[in-house]
């Protein structure tokens, strides 16, 4: 109790003088700046008003599924995927855990490279499987961005590292990593067996004044990406614990065999504000016909 009286005294100085901060919680976003829309919080309602809170698929509803595999084949301007490529996740943490579980025992998965900073529960998660984490940090004098060349190059030297994990943008600094560092890191996995594992969880809440085109890399599919999206930064529900996860069928698969084991079945009566926000997303990004035909 005294640290943290300590600590809450070090930050009311602070705040008196006008300094600033970082303050590295649990990543609960302030919803007078981030709003949870009162229209998805209304699909959650009625959803208990109609007892929707049956068992589900150990993934998550296919209608649920099928719509997200819609919208990002509209974002990657494809057909590359189906429910069969979507699991719905409790916390991207979960999500996480089950395609490290999955790809130890089905890839041998022995080491894994992560970008720092990053997430902190990277660590726990790799080390409760038995991967051992190569690590590349971003520094000051970078201004804390990805060293492109420097992922590649200890990828090169390093042959048992079979995943690659960013935070993009990275985790706490909300550094985005352009686009041609991407396709580089990218290319490289790509032609070497590497899966490539994207944090996306604030890739829709973090703003910057310049061209984001220089930065988003939702548009790109490729059979060694795996992408984790979650709800809790960019609709204010980090108690939900919601979010889904992209990855080719055999790894989705493989998780639904794995699903009591390192993940659990997503909570049925938050799939109505999935399939809200997710129709949003279409109507606002694609317009009316993509919406109806989403819908139909």
């Amino acid at each position: 109790m005294e640290y943290y009286a300590e600590i809450a005294a070090i930050k009311k100085k602070l705040k008196g003088e006008g300094s600033y901060y970082f303050h590295l919680g649990k990543g609960d976003v302030d919803r007078k700046y981030f709003p949870t829309p009162k229209c998805l919080l209304e699909k959650v309602k009625a959803a208990l008003d109609l007892q929707y809170y049956k068992y589900s698929h150990p993934l998550g509803r296919t209608d649920t599924r099928n719509l997200l595999a819609f919208y990002h084949n509209l974002l990657t301007g494809g057909n590359h995927y189906s429910s069969n490529n979507v699991a719905l996740l409790i916390s991207a943490t979960s999500g996480l855990n089950a395609v490290v579980n999955v790809l130890k025992e089905k890839v041998k998965l022995k080491k894994a490279l992560v970008t720092r900073p990053s997430y902190i529960n990277y660590r726990y998660v790799f080390e409760k499987f038995g991967v051992d984490l190569v690590k590349v940090d971003s520094t000051r004098e970078n201004n804390f961005n990805v060293g492109c060349d420097e992922v590649i190059s200890v990828l090169k030297s390093d042959k048992e590292v079979k995943l690659v994990v960013l935070c993009n943008p990275n985790f706490p600094f909300g550094r985005f990593m352009e686009k041609d560092c991407f396709k580089d890191i990218l290319n490289y996995c790509e032609k070497n067996d590497i899966f490539l594992l994207l944090d996306n969880v604030f890739e829709t809440s973090a703003f910057k004044n310049t061209d984001m085109g220089k930065y988003m890399t939702a548009d790109y599919y490729s059979p060694n990406i795996i992408r984790i999206y979650n709800y809790s930064k960019d609709l204010g529900v980090a108690g939900f614990r919601i979010g889904y996860l992209l990855t080719n069928e055999w790894i989705n698969e493989a998780m639904s065999d794995e699903i009591d084991v390192t993940y659990g079945s997503p909570q049925t009566v938050f799939e109505p504000f999935i399939d809200c926000n997710t129709l949003l997303r279409i109507l606002s990004a694609f317009g009316t016909e993509s919406y109806i035909r989403a819908v139909d």
